[in-house]
């Protein structure tokens, strides 16, 4: 929750990071407008009790409602049926070291969650 309440308070123009990654956390509300040009790779398990998936899922549909041309943030929800419950925690603890190894996630990554953040450089 501390990434998005941070991106919601500075946004990227205010912002000290180049690209952000959240695990498992979101927040009711947060100023779209102030992150389009933000990079961001949000993950969340389906089953996490702790903080529903919806909230993160909510908050991506928000974004790609209002920019649906920007294309640099990304959603992973991890289901039981991506792991079989062998390599990943589909629940609130999605912050395993897993979700950072190339395809371990489910989704077909074209990189790693690192290499990802790293592309991306502050001009300002």
């Amino acid at each position: 929750m501390g990434t998005w309440t941070y991106l919601d308070k500075y946004g990227y123009k205010n912002s000290l990071i180049a690209a952000a990654v959240t695990m498992a956390g979101a927040i009711d509300e947060c100023n779209v407008e102030v992150l389009k040009l933000m990079p961001f790779w949000a993950f969340h398990g389906q089953k996490d009790g702790t903080v529903p998936a919806n909230k993160t899922i909510n908050l991506v549909d928000s974004f790609r409602a209002h920019y649906p041309s920007q294309e640099h943030q990304k959603l992973t929800l991890f289901t039981q049926d991506d792991f079989n419950g062998q390599y990943h925690r589909i629940d609130h603890g999605v912050y395993d070291r897993t979700s950072w190894d190339k395809n371990n996630t489910g989704d077909i990554f074209d990189m790693d969650v690192v290499n990802w953040m790293l592309q991306y450089k502050r001009n300002d």
